[in-house]
């Protein structure tokens, strides 16, 4: 007994933990103390002379404050109360290494220092910052304000507003479902959700909706993610139907590939026909466009006057020039309505006038043997007229007129008339008249015959010319 103090069952120091204690020293018989710091109720010790009594059987101690005997003390005893209650630490300290446990509540007014804290938490209240937080469990219900970085390895809950004043960075997915929204700017200006039917983007603030890219595809995922929308950086916006490109922005407007139902034009239509040039090495030009699929070379050319016409030429070479001279060289320019002649890299446009000749040529600047003839006509479909008052011998320009004479006969020369080239005669007299040929054959239309042909007075020949050199002739003729 003698190093327990004079102490019967555990002694107040048995604890390694400093308690809240009383010693009272009765005067006379008494059962009832009052213990001035107070106590939980279950944590309390009593001893008499150093004998621990038991609790409700020796005392009762249920009112936080009171203590009553069962049997009392009387004077000349020694009464001790030892309580295990919540208290206030200034400093815990252990000299002994091993665990501090306090069953009760712990109030701490400084800082609560360790190297880990174990447990959920889920009874913490009043934590207003901490540099840094790991736990396997985070709930937020209110509004947390977040200054630094959050790592997240697990799922996280955001039942109210979360304010991240730094960047937020994600290794996974920000899974929304449907109706959720990422809300965009000082007031939820600019919205970006998911329906259950449809998507959504939906910018309802000031200004405008800006989406910048270098280049950008609007597709079709539905079908192998062929484009609707094709943007260019510096070039042209292209829209296309099922893959293929129907239309798109050019420097100069739009270039549509097939057609164009309206039902109804307002301003200047461009009607102009258009066609891109090609070679055949250095000795043919190719045309594909209007009637003509890029198949033939150096084909005849015919034009209306009053129209637009435009002729690309992306080759960088082939200069081509339109021209009053015939083909063979490069002659006189032609330049009357045109813009661009000569052109090498870019586009030749001929506003055909209505003055101009019934017969030009285009031709190669730099290749003697590329060039054809442009035969011009007017789109009233009248035939123009060329007076002859003596014998007469066609010439090119002829091709889509009627020759009015009215004395003398008509050669028909050689190397003159391509095929196709049609010329009507008119015997403006009061005899007949010759139709000679010279270095051709002339046919008369429905028969085997060839020969001379000779025209009724006032009577008309056609002549057309269907081969090299070779021609028939219908009309008033026998």
């Amino acid at each position: 007994m003698a190093d327990r103090n004079g102490y019967i069952g555990r002694a107040p120091s048995d604890s390694s933990v400093i308690i809240a204690r009383q010693t009272n020293q009765p005067t006379g018989v008494t059962t009832t103390f009052v213990f001035n710091s107070g106590y939980d109720v279950g944590y309390l010790d009593v001893y008499v002379n150093g004998s621990k009594l038991v609790n409700a059987l020796d005392y009762t101690a249920t009112d936080t404050q009171n203590i009553s005997l069962t049997t009392a003390a009387v004077s000349g005893d020694v009464v001790e109360f030892v309580a295990y209650k919540a208290f206030n630490l200034t400093n815990v300290v252990s000299s002994t290494p091993g665990d501090l446990t306090v069953n009760g509540s712990v109030t701490a007014s400084g800082n609560v220092t360790a190297t880990s804290f174990i447990g959920d938490g889920s009874s913490l209240t009043g934590i207003a910052n901490t540099n840094n937080l790991r736990t396997n469990f985070l709930e937020v219900s209110g509004i947390s304000t977040l200054s630094g970085g959050l790592t997240v390895a697990g799922v996280s809950t955001f039942t109210g507003n979360s304010n991240f004043t730094g960047n937020v960075v994600l290794d996974a997915n920000l899974d929304l479902q449907d109706g959720d929204k990422i809300l965009l700017g000082t007031g939820d200006d600019l919205e970006i959700y998911h329906s259950g039917s449809h998507s959504f983007i939906v910018d309802s603030g000031t200004g405008d909706l800006y989406i910048r890219a270098s280049a950008g595809y609007v597709q079709d995922v539905a079908n192998a993610n062929q484009s609707w929308l094709q943007f260019n950086s510096g070039a042209g916006v292209e829209a296309h139907f099922a893959g293929n490109k129907k239309l798109e922005t050019t420097t100069s407007g739009i270039t549509v590939t097939g057609d164009v139902t309206a039902t109804s034009f307002t301003g200047n239509v461009d009607t102009s026909s258009s066609w891109t040039l090609g070679a055949n090495g250095s000795s043919d030009y190719t045309f594909t466009g209007p009637g003509l699929i890029g198949a033939e070379n150096d084909p005849t050319l015919y034009l209306i006057r009053g129209q637009t016409y435009k002729f690309v030429n992306n080759m960088g070479a082939h200069g081509f020039r339109i021209q009053s001279t015939p083909n063979g060289s490069t002659g006189t320019q032609y330049n009357d309505g045109i813009t661009n002649n000569d052109v090498t890299n870019g586009t030749l446009t001929w506003d055909v006038q209505f003055d101009a000749p019934d017969t030009l040529y285009y031709q190669c600047t730099a290749h003697p043997s590329m060039g054809g003839i442009i035969y011009i006509g007017s789109e009233s479909r009248e035939i123009p007229e060329v007076s002859k008052s003596t014998s007469y011998t066609l010439i090119t320009s002829d091709t889509g007129k009627f020759v009015n004479i009215t004395s003398g006969n008509i050669t028909v020369p050689s190397g003159t008339f391509s095929p196709g080239a049609l010329v009507t005669i008119y015997n403006n007299k009061g005899s007949t008249m010759s139709i000679t040929a010279s270095g051709t054959t002339l046919r008369k239309a429905g028969t085997s015959n060839t020969g001379t042909c000779t025209v009724a007075e006032r009577g008309t020949a056609s002549i057309l010319c269907v081969g090299s050199n070779e021609f028939v002739v219908a009309g008033n003729i026998t």
